[in-house]
């Protein structure tokens, strides 16, 4: 069981427009199955891996969504910009 925090809600609500029951269930399944920063390769880790040091987290990439954990904490979350998805193996 993940933690969100309210910040991570406001985000969710903002950025990717979902409410806080389909994004916990989202997150949960991100954090489950996601693909971490190790995974990467090319630009899109270099752009994750900036973000990781400015949010000092760790990266997880689910579908087209970022989510930036500590531990089993949610800080905040992204959507991957539009010429990075193409790096995007699924």
């Amino acid at each position: 069981m993940i933690e969100i925090t309210e910040h991570a809600y406001l985000r969710a609500n903002e950025r990717l427009n979902l409410g806080k029951d389909s994004f916990t269930r989202l997150a949960e399944k991100a954090f489950d199955v996601g693909k971490k920063q190790k995974d990467l390769k090319g630009k899109l880790k270099k752009y994750v891996s900036f973000l990781a040091k400015e949010y000092k987290s760790v990266p997880i990439i689910y579908g087209e969504f970022l989510f930036f954990f500590r531990q089993n904490k949610l800080i905040t979350t992204y959507q991957i910009p539009t010429e990075l998805k193409k790096y995007i193996s699924l």
